[in-house]
């Protein structure tokens, strides 16, 4: 891992030595002695969820000058060096930090496995990890790079005795997902444990005990920087400018240390002059923006462009002007965020830095919008639209730093309005698909999906993905060539006809790969007469939520009698009725929904569809008060997909109550319902030990009609595709889950999720919805049944007893009606039938 690199004592003497040599040759003669450093307490006495602490506990030394960032050249570690841990740096290690400084994530990561494998020392696997680590977060993988701090914390506790700098990377990668609580938890621990201690700086001998010293400093900076850029991001910005000023006076005692005469090596790596850029860079914007005045954070914010510009760097630049952009609009001075902004766009585009161009283009829209310049505005964000799908899904590089500012789902918004204001609901419906599909395929990522089908053509585009990627990256190096954005170019036009060629032969497999958008006009075809499509418009939390009511004679907007927020809040008391059985609270909530939605309004004879947004994505539909089926849809174009074709070679396939060896309860009512929906259809169920996922597979063979799982299941709201289906294994219970389902999918043409929470997804940036249900249309199903939250055995044996034997003709909708309603004729409370969700068709 490429960390900060200071040396004491064996530079060469200064040409100044002459007069400095008695003093020089005296610290150089004296007796080495350990710098003394703070009491680590067990993790058990900080506490695994240690709160911050009020006060930034180390400030730096204020009787030491101020080391601006180029007093300081930039280096290497070179073959024959000694590292942050102490460890000889071999030619291999030293061609891997080179690799890390060009953004070479390829030749990082065969270094990290190389080093890894042929070594068992503690020192060699640590910085195998760490290069690990560093390329993960190049390629926009904090999830997995999260997982490699793990295996870091054990080798640091090995070697250091602490696992400080490795809490404070994870802390980043928890950052980068968005996960800012357990960020501020990671820094907060390192914070509190190394407490008032900061880097010395005067020695009167060469320390004992460097290693140590390095490691403890460099976990504190990391973690008051980290601190800040959280405070930044949720634009808490008093609290950021006190933890980023904090920070640069730790910066700039290790600045003052290595410039010292007598002891300082006078060179630091790159990645420590990025990371006090950068923390300058957050420390001007959050000056400017607190004290309310144009030049107060402007030399912070000067110096980190100067040494940005001074090695070339175009994504560090770019970075700064937005952060200049914001300031000048948050202080109300439009044509200046406009100019600066517009500046950054071109050094951006200059670079081939397209993941900062959109960013860029968003803060001009929003001065363009504040200076009135309305038809401008719109040219920007739709320029940060087109910015945004060209980093996407397995292209996406999200960095903390680029998050700074406008986000996806804010250009999203604004588009959104334009088209409202225009009343051209056509541009509306696109820009909504638009939306959608970038959140699905951003969150599959660069998972792989549908693995066999188009295989050669996928693993073209897939490769394609790559070299995007890593061009990319080489782009945002410092130094990087001039012809980089060209060579990106091409290779994103051999993507885009590479999708083409694969959309006519499997359009559901090119819609992971690639943004592509259905017309109004042509989804208004697909509907029946007395049909609705309901498509909640994303909108901020205290706006009135309003939908694009779609027929098959026209279309319009209507505005419901309730906020987001409102409609969350109702969503929350639902939640606490439900938990504690409190049926007439149920059926008041449910009643004010059905109200504050104006389902009566919509229009709908014969069926709705329901394309969600926020909260509504958690509204049971089938307890509100409608006398007709409700089929809840990932997206409007969904109803003008043509699924593969699935040639179903049984009936059914029918599991019921895994063997759970006792990690969960027993499943009987499961058990009985699964043997009740077999001898519906004839076969044999997959029961106890025998409901394998290789047993599952086995029996679904080619395809079947129908799929029944009465299983445990769960929902992991922070990783969606994690969440999962429990199947037994050999030594313990096995998750089925929604990522293992996108990779290879289950082809069935009605799927019944018969088990907790398997209806629940996450509504993610984009507005998209993923759960278990979304992950099994990939294989063809037309259709998808599943419970919002766990219901007794016998209510959920009598719906799905009605549903299986009415959706044998294939009305999958008025299945779905008829079993809610005998629900509900037998004067149960809203918790027993509204428990069931439709998505997908309604007629298979």
């Amino acid at each position: 891992m490429d960390n900060f690199l200071w040396h004491f004592s064996n530079k060469r003497l200064p040409h100044k030595a002459t007069a400095l040599a008695p003093v020089l040759a005296l610290w150089l003669t004296g007796c080495p002695a350990p710098v003394p450093l703070p009491y680590l307490p067990a993790e058990k006495e900080v506490g695994r969820a240690a709160s911050l602490p009020s006060d930034p506990p180390a400030r730096g030394n204020p009787q030491i000058k101020r080391v601006p960032l180029d007093a300081v050249k930039i280096a290497v570690y070179q073959s024959g060096d000694k590292n942050e841990i102490g460890l000889a740096v071999t030619p291999e290690i030293a061609a891997a930090y080179a690799a890390y400084h060009r953004r070479d994530v390829d030749a990082v990561l065969a270094a990290a496995d190389s080093l890894s494998g042929k070594s068992a020392d503690a020192k060699t696997r640590w910085v195998a990890a760490g290069l690990r680590y560093d390329a993960l977060a190049m390629l926009g993988r904090p999830a997995d790079a999260e997982s490699v701090a793990e295996e870091l914390a054990v080798l640091e506790r090995t070697i250091l005795g602490h696992d400080l700098t490795t809490q404070a990377m994870r802390g980043l990668a928890r950052m980068e997902l968005r996960d800012y609580d357990s960020a501020l938890a990671d820094f907060g621990r390192v914070a509190r444990a190394i407490g008032s201690w900061s880097l010395p700086t005067s020695y009167s001998g060469p320390p004992t005990n460097l290693t140590e010293v390095k490691s403890l400093s460099e976990a504190q900076m990391r973690a008051y920087a980290g601190i800040a850029s959280v405070y930044f991001l949720q634009k808490n910005y008093a609290e950021a400018l006190r933890w980023a000023g904090a920070a640069e006076g730790l910066f700039n005692d290790l600045f003052y240390v290595l410039t010292h005469p007598l002891y300082g090596s006078g060179s630091v790596t790159m990645v420590a002059g990025e990371g006090r850029a950068f923390n300058l860079a957050v420390l001007g914007a959050a000056r400017g923006i607190v004290q309310r005045k144009p030049d107060a954070g402007a030399a912070e914010l000067a110096e980190s462009g100067r040494f940005f510009a001074s090695v070339n760097h175009g994504y560090g630049l770019a970075v700064v002007q937005a952060l200049r952009s914001m300031v000048a609009l948050e202080l109300g001075r439009l044509e200046d965020a406009e100019v600066i902004a517009g500046e950054g766009e071109r050094i951006a585009a200059a670079a081939g830095l397209g993941h900062m161009v959109w960013h860029l283009a968003a803060e001009r829209g929003k001065a363009l919008l504040a200076l009135g310049r309305r038809d401008e505005a719109e040219k920007a964000f739709r320029s940060a639209q087109n910015g945004i799908e060209l980093a996407s899904g397995s292209l996406g590089r999200e960095e903390t730093k680029l998050r700074f500012g406008v986000g996806k789902e804010e250009v999203t918004l604004h588009l959104v309005r334009f088209d409202l204001q225009r009343g051209d609901h056509t541009a509306l419906f696109r820009d909504m698909e638009r939306a959608r599909a970038r959140a699905f395929i951003d969150m599959l990522g660069d998972r792989p999906v549908a693995l066999g089908r188009q295989s050669d053509l996928v693993a073209a585009i897939r490769d394609l993905d790559r070299q995007i990627l890593r061009q990319r990256l080489l782009n945002s190096a410092p130094g990087a060539m001039s012809d980089g954005k060209s060579r990106e170019a091409a290779l994103i036009e051999k993507r885009v006809q590479r999708v083409a060629e694969l959309r006519p032969s499997d359009p559901e497999l090119a819609d992971t790969l690639s943004v592509a958008v259905a017309e109004l006009k042509d989804v208004q075809s697909r509907l029946d007469v007395g049909e609705v499509l309901a498509y909640a418009i994303p909108g901020e939390a205290g706006e009135r939520l309003k939908f694009l009511l779609v027929t098959r004679e026209g279309n319009r907007v209507m505005d419901a009698d309730v906020t987001y927020a409102a409609l969350s809040g109702m969503v929350t008391e639902l939640a606490d009725a439900l938990e504690g059985r409190d049926f007439s609270r149920q059926s008041k909530v449910v009643n004010a929904m059905g109200q504050g939605l104006k389902v009566a309004a919509w229009g709908v004879r014969r069926a709705a569809y329901v394309v969600s947004s926020g909260a509504l994505h958690f509204v049971p539909w089938g307890a509100l008060d409608v006398n007709y089926p409700v089929a809840v849809l990932p997206a409007g174009g969904w109803l003008l997909r043509t699924p593969i074709s699935i040639r179903a070679s049984s009936a059914a396939a029918v599991v019921g109550d895994p063997d759970f060896q006792g990690a969960f309860k027993q499943l009987r009512g499961a058990r009985a319902e699964a043997v009740e929906i077999s001898r519906r259809y004839q076969t044999e169920p997959l029961l106890g030990r025998a409901a394998t996922e290789e047993g599952l597979r086995k029996l679904v063979g080619g395809g079947v009609d129908v799929l029944h799982l009465a299983t445990h299941g769960f929902f992991d709201a922070a990783r969606p595709l994690t969440s999962s289906i429990v199947l037994s294994g050999a030594e313990r219970p096995v998750m089925l889950t929604a990522a293992r389902l996108f990779e290879s999918p289950l082809p069935a043409k009605l799927v019944v999720l018969s088990a907790c929470e398997t209806g629940v997804g996450k509504a993610v940036a984009g507005d998209d919805f993923l759960g278990l249900s979304r992950s099994f249309y990939l294989g063809g199903t037309l259709a998808v049944v599943s419970s919002m939250w766990p219901v007794d055995d016998v209510s959920t044996r009598t719906f799905m007893e009605t549903f299986h034997e009415r959706a044998k003709d294939g009305d999958y909708g008025r299945a779905w009606l008829a079993a809610r309603d005998r629900l509900r004729a037998a004067g149960l409370a809203p918790f027993f039938y509204g428990a069931f969700v439709l998505g997908g068709a309604l007629r298979g």
